[in-house]
């Protein structure tokens, strides 16, 4: 077998995720094995007891799986030139490298390899967090996580327009709560990101204060009626983003069974 044919291959059983083809399946399942138990790892890691008994398994585990992210990582890059968008051996590889999917493979395992440069080991444990940046190469090997991210990217108009409201709502009422309530409660709103913070815990409906000024009771009470309704609004777009992908896919699947049926017509 050439290297141009094992090159295709490859790309097929990385890339193209063949429902027929199960190697191409049985390799997306493994991966998604292993993505989810090392975010699984990784939240296990934080428990002292468990990081104390089973540290040295969790070690071998994470080499483990970075050899295999790494070794998926070159390979990705390799057959990269069978996508038509990066055709071009080297200037195409190159511009694999920037996408998003190959930046998120890049970043799964790049923590592993920076305490060899000598960086600051403070530094090092912060970055060692992004590992938990793995669970994000699912949308590589799951459908649904795959319609999520066009529904997000088809309604990210309304949805930054929404957050935008909310983050405007939830600075206002905050800066309105310090100023109300720091007088009579200087060590509770001792500040406007304390008072910001107290504001998140209103709209989530988990508040640890009370205000005690009538204004503040009543700003309080608005946040907590508006709340409700702006928290449901990007629930809303969502879900209105999901109801019109689901009338697009029907709409194509109607329009392939008419298509499929005009020849038999014609021979008729």
């Amino acid at each position: 077998m050439s290297i141009d044919r094992i090159r295709r291959r490859l790309y097929e059983v990385l890339e193209t995720a063949i429902a027929v083809d199960r190697v191409s399946r049985a390799f997306d399942m493994a991966l998604t094995v292993l993505i989810l138990a090392n975010v699984l790892a990784v939240a296990l890691g934080t428990v002292d007891s468990i990081q104390r008994q089973y540290g040295g398994a969790l070690v071998s585990f994470e080499v483990f799986s970075v050899v295999v992210f790494t070794i998926e990582y070159v390979l990705r890059l390799w057959v990269a030139v069978e996508d038509p968008r990066y055709r071009r051996p080297v200037a195409g590889r190159l511009r694999y490298m920037v996408s998003w999917p190959a930046v998120v493979d890049l970043v799964a395992v790049l923590p592993f390899y920076l305490p060899i440069t000598g960086i600051d080991l403070r530094f090092v444990r912060l970055l060692r967090l992004l590992r938990l940046l793995r669970v994000l190469k699912l949308g590589r090997y799951s459908n649904s996580m795959q319609a999520l991210i066009d529904v997000l990217s088809a309604k990210r108009s309304e949805l930054w327009s929404s957050l935008t409201v909310l983050a405007i709502l939830l600075f206002s009422a905050g800066g309105l709560m310090y100023y109300v309530e720091n007088p009579g409660q200087p060590q509770v709103y001792s500040s406007i990101p304390q008072a910001l913070w107290l504001s998140v815990q209103s709209f989530s409906g988990n508040s640890v204060a009370t205000p005690i000024t009538t204004m503040g009771r009543i700003i309080s009470a608005a946040i907590s009626v508006l709340s409700a309704g702006l928290f449901a609004l990007p629930a809303a777009i969502l879900a209105s983003g999901f109801s019109e992908r689901i009338q697009r896919e029907i709409a194509e699947e109607y329009a392939e069974a008419v298509d499929d049926d005009e020849p038999s017509a014609d021979r008729g």
